[in-house]
């Protein structure tokens, strides 16, 4: 094929100009047409050669009014459109739905209202067991306090007694009392 019987043209370019669904539907028609294929210098693009007489072809839209929305029915015959030019005043029907309407309205407020108790109740509960929490921790604390000046009470007892002043003392009263 000669360069004017064809146009160089991007898969995406491709792909608006012959209505296809995506690039990669472009890919797949030049790969099967066997079109040539080079990559641009300035932007690095990869473009095909398309025919410019499949170009120039009409297309088939069925397979793309396939996807569209059918059309709307046609009105039947007899069709009365009716123009109201005046207020309109609500009828036994209106009235029982506006009834129905603030019932519901009631209904979704005491609803609310108890949600909302609910919620109270239980922030409540959340408040004294945090409470409750804090109680227990500071016991904790003083309770590791009072351990740890037990412990350190018998450390010193042990220290008196094992060889220290009082053990002194306890053997220089015996010395004595075995001298005398």
């Amino acid at each position: 094929m000669a360069d004017k019987d064809v146009r160089w043209m991007t898969y995406a370019e491709v792909r608006d100009a012959l209505g296809l669904s995506s690039a990669r539907a472009a890919l797949a028609r030049s790969r099967r047409g066997n079109w040539a294929r080079r990559q641009h210098n300035e932007d690095k693009q990869v473009r095909v050669a398309v025919p410019v007489d499949l170009l120039a072809a009409p297309r088939d839209g069925s397979r793309h009014q396939s996807r569209d929305l059918p059309p709307p029915p046609p009105e039947p015959a007899g069709t009365v459109t009716v123009e109201v030019t005046g207020p309109i005043t609500p009828t036994s029907d209106t009235a029982a739905l506006e009834a129905r309407l603030r019932a519901a309205e009631s209904r979704l407020s005491e609803a609310l209202a108890m949600a909302q108790q609910m919620v109270d109740q239980i922030d409540q509960a959340h408040r004294e067991r945090a409470d409750a929490l804090v109680q227990v921790a500071a016991e904790r604390i003083r309770a590791d306090a009072v351990q740890a000046r037990l412990d350190a009470a018998q450390a010193e007892l042990a220290d008196w007694t094992a060889g220290g002043p009082l053990a002194r003392a306890v053997r220089a009263f015996l010395n004595r009392r075995g001298r005398a």
